[in-house]
Order: C-alpha cells, then sequence, then structure tokens
C-alpha cells in the first residue's frame, strides 16, 4: 500500500472541504460580527465531518492539521468555532474510563456540539502546577470551586472539561468534566476581543459546583499517570493545528490580495513559499506523533512561527498601501485583527494583558479597529 504524501493529503483535504468554502465564508463574516451565530455553523457542508475529529484515539493527526489549514483559508473564524471535542478529546483519550469516554463519545456523534478546555487561571496562565481552583472532596461527588480565564468556546459548551487542584503539589491538579448547561453555581461570560471572535473566549465562574465522582476523569489512574497525561500533551497535539490556521488565513489574504492586484505575483512569491514551508513543517510535526513521537518543543515553535508569519504578512500589505485602499476594503481591515489575534486562540503569552478595567485585547489593539 503507498503512503499518501503531504501534497497529496493537502490536495484531497482541500477538495474534500471545497464546498464548505463559500457558506464557510458567509458564516464566519456573520460572527466576526455577532459570535452569537456560532451555533448556526451546524447547518454548514462537511460539518459532522469536522465535529467528529478526536472521537477516535487513532484520528490522523497530520489530516487534521490539513483540516485545519482548509478551515482557515475559508475563514479563520470558521476554524475558530468549529463544534467537536478539539481539545477536550485529547484528555478525555488520556484520562476518562471506558462509561466516561463512551458517554462523551455519543453525546459528539449525536449532532454538533461544542466543547471547552478551562485550564487558564488570571495569576498563572496554564500553569497547571499554580492553580488556585479547587475541587473539594463532598459525599458523593466534588465541590468545584474558582474562576477560569480565556477559555475557548466557554459560553457555548455543551461539554467542559475543568481543571482544579484536589490537593497540594503537581500531583495534586485532576480533571473534571460534565455538561455546564443549567449546572448550579456555574457561569460564563465572553471576554471583547479585537479579532477572532469565533473563539468565543470567556471567562468562567464555578462558585460551589457538585459533581458526582463519575465526573472525575483518571480515578483509575495513578496520581502520576494522570499528570503526565493530562495538560502538556492536549496542548502539544493543539498547537500544530492552530498554527495550520493562522497559515490558511495567510494563504486566503494572498489569494485575495493578488485577485485584486494589490500586489504583484513577484512580491507575493516569497511570503506563499514561507506559508508553504511552516504548513509542512506542522504537517511532520504531526505525522511523527501519528507514529507515536511527541514533539513538544518543536508544536510550540512552529504554531509561534507560524502565527508571526501570518501577522507579519497582513501587516507588509498594509504597510503597501494607501489610506484609501483600507478603507474601501473591509476585509484587510478583519485580516489584520484576525491575523494579530491568533496568538490566543491557545495559552497565554508575551502579548496578553488585562488593563486595569480588566479588559482583555490581544496585541495591545484598542477594541473596534
Amino acid at each position: 500500500m503507498s503512503v499518501e504524501t503531504h501534497p497529496q493529503l493537502l490536495a484531497r483535504v482541500r477538495e474534500e472541504f471545497a464546498a464548505l468554502h463559500v457558506p464557510g465564508r458567509a458564516i464566519g463574516q456573520a460572527i466576526s460580527e455577532d459570535p452569537d451565530a456560532t451555533r448556526t455553523l451546524s447547518g454548514l457542508p462537511c460539518i459532522t465531518r469536522i465535529s467528529r475529529l478526536g472521537l477516535a484515539a487513532d484520528d490522523s493527526m497530520a489530516e487534521r492539521v490539513a483540516i485545519y489549514e482548509t478551515l482557515g483559508h475559508a475563514d479563520p473564524n470558521l476554524a475558530a468555532a468549529v463544534p467537536g471535542p478539539v481539545m477536550t478529546g485529547f484528555v478525555l483519550h488520556a484520562l476518562a474510563d471506558r462509561s466516561q469516554l463512551s458517554a462523551c463519545q455519543d453525546l459528539f456523534a449525536a449532532a454538533p456540539s461544542w466543547s471547552c478546555f478551562a485550564l487558564t487561571e488570571r495569576n498563572c496562565g496554564t500553569d497547571a502546577t499554580a492553580l488556585e481552583t479547587t475541587a473539594v472532596a463532598v459525599d458523593g461527588g466534588w465541590k468545584l470551586d474558582g474562576h477560569k480565564y480565556m477559555v475557548g468556546q466557554g459560553v457555548v459548551a455543551d461539554y467542559i472539561v475543568v481543571f482544579a487542584r484536589t490537593g497540594p503539589g503537581p500531583l495534586g491538579v485532576e480533571a473534571f468534566g460534565f455538561c455546564p448547561t443549567a449546572q448550579p453555581g456555574f457561569s460564563a461570560s465572553r471576554l471583547p476581543l479585537t479579532g477572532l471572535a469565533g473563539t468565543n473566549l470567556s471567562q468562567i465562574s464555578l462558585q460551589g459546583v457538585l459533581l458526582p465522582d463519575s465526573a472525575r476523569l483518571g480515578a483509575h489512574l495513578k496520581p502520576s499517570e494522570r499528570a503526565r497525561r493530562s495538560v502538556s500533551a492536549t496542548l502539544d497535539a493543539m498547537r500544530p493545528c492552530l498554527g495550520a490556521v493562522a497559515l490558511g488565513h495567510g494563504r486566503a489574504v494572498l489569494e485575495r490580495a493578488e485577485a485584486e492586484q494589490l500586489v504583484s505575483r513577484e512580491w507575493a512569491a516569497p511570503y506563499k513559499l514561507r506559508l508553504a514551508a511552516l504548513l509542512n513543517w506542522a504537517l511532520r510535526i504531526a505525522a511523527a506523533r501519528d507514529a507515536g513521537t511527541v514533539l513538544a518543543r518543536e508544536a510550540g515553535l512552529m504554531k509561534q512561527s507560524a502565527t508571526a508569519a501570518a501577522e507579519a504578512l497582513v501587516s507588509a500589505l498594509w504597510a503597501r498601501l494607501t489610506p484609501e485602499a483600507l478603507v474601501s476594503r473591509p476585509w484587510l481591515r478583519r485580516a489584520w485583527r484576525d491575523a494579530g489575534a491568533f496568538e490566543y486562540m491557545e495559552g497565554l503569552s508575551a502579548i496578553h494583558r488585562v488593563n486595569a478595567a480588566g479588559e482583555f485585547r490581544a496585541s495591545g489593539r484598542p477594541a473596534g479597529v
């Protein structure tokens, strides 16, 4: 049996999802204007296929990278807002017992459903060893108290994985999975963003949320094994996918700029080569994971390089255009906002800050720009 090359994989995926582009871009635009439009994605072509990514433990990561690049090319808000297990799927396959995994698979297989991965907190970012959210054992289950910040899809999630502290030290951090709908003590609100509204980035409050023992993930594992499997493996797996979204966005921007004769083929050529090289890097990292090798450091570097390349491309395009061209083409303004927002699709970094009023801004850009 012949092995599919990366160019063959990309060609196959792009052809498979070709029908999604026109309606997907329309919904992506709608989401950018009103993130409450997120659930309208459920009617898109191919959405069932997308929403089931990650249901099986052996789903190809290389194919997933190719799909996310294609979604980013259609519209980055579309890629940010798609339903499915997404990051929670990695936690479930790593920690859930058979009955927990089966119940979650049934949920996501029944209809397009959204999930969120609630790790980040204001005072510690994604450093799981410094979490302040607590889970205290009570009769028949657990009581969760705390706050989570910058949680993608927090306001629309049908299923959530929350990381909380059950004891001291790194082995005292555990994951809890549950459906937050109508859960007493659970609330979520959307954060104000300058770009990528489709992330539905949220802050979550957990005030005495009572969960049954069955919500605790990994209870059948040793504490050291739970800690090893939970957080870093998930972030490392998703980073090439998120980098691929940025690369797809960059590819779309270049194509449109050329089509509208804003740039020459010669000007665009080095940027195209850069995007293609980074995508090949993402596919190689993902293929290594499919083969059983996790390239954690490379995954982080690749995502950082991809998001930086997309922002550099759009910034260079802006620099060569007149103010009139920018005013007459709203898509350029949104392209710039979205390119600067990829960094906060996962994890905290130096560009994230909270001002004195507690409002989130990305890349130092004021809301509404």
